[in-house]
């Protein structure tokens, strides 16, 4: 597929992951753990205890679904460039950097960033492992 292509593609997906994320943020939060299974952790590290909570119940299906999204982007990625991986993940970035910015200014806890920025890193993590492994592939290709 032309590059043009599998960037716009890239970023109509990016568009529909923003979306996406909305639900599955809504139906992670309004998981119940059970105290007896965070409890431990809890009362020696309370905000880890509540990152862990946040990396499971919210962290995990975003990088899943960023995960099958790649994997689309992947199959019409046929040059091996590493950029739409990154731009499948920027419309999610702006949609959150705003939402934090704007619920951000009533709560200025940095509590609040403690817990949910481990779900960020994750989703980074991910999406800058796929976009390495997709430049290297493209490296052996031109060496080829």
């Amino acid at each position: 597929m032309d590059r043009v292509k599998i960037l716009m593609v890239s970023l109509m997906l990016g568009v529909l992951y923003a979306y996406i994320s909305i639900p599955v943020m809504g139906i992670g939060a309004a998981i119940a753990i059970p105290s007896s299974i965070i409890a431990p952790i809890a009362n020696t590290y309370p905000i880890i205890a509540l990152a862990l909570i946040d990396i499971v119940t919210i962290g995990l299906p975003l990088m899943v679904i960023y995960f099958l999204l790649a994997l689309l982007v992947n199959y019409f990625n046929s040059n091996k460039h590493y950029f739409p991986f990154l731009l499948l993940l920027t419309p999610f970035l702006l949609q959150q950097f705003f939402f934090l910015f704007l619920v951000g200014q009533s709560s200025e806890s940095i509590n609040t960033f403690a817990t949910i920025m481990p779900r960020y890193i994750l989703i980074a993590a991910v999406a800058l492992y796929l976009s390495i492994s997709a430049k290297n592939k493209s490296k052996k290709q031109l060496a080829i």
